[in-house]
């Protein structure tokens, strides 16, 4: 299993690299989110006065604490 931080660098990794792209090429190599655990999204809508649109930003955040535990039979 991946950690979790592993999990949260690649998500954030995954949005820059979209993020990135030319918009002609959005939809053509834009990269899905990964599946993930114990990984919360957060999205919100921030307003672009300029353009006069509203664009939606998401990040990403842990939920609990799932790592550095030592495994038992348990577990």
């Amino acid at each position: 299993m991946v950690p979790v931080k592993e999990q949260l660098d690649t998500l954030n990794a995954i949005k820059a690299y979209n993020k990135a792209l030319k918009p002609a090429r959005k939809a053509k190599d834009s990269l899905p989110e990964i599946l993930t655990t114990n990984v919360a999204t957060r999205d919100r809508w921030v307003k672009d006065y300029k353009k006069q649109k509203l664009n939606k930003e998401r990040s990403y955040h842990a939920i609990g604490i799932t790592d550095g535990g030592l495994p038992t039979q348990f577990n």
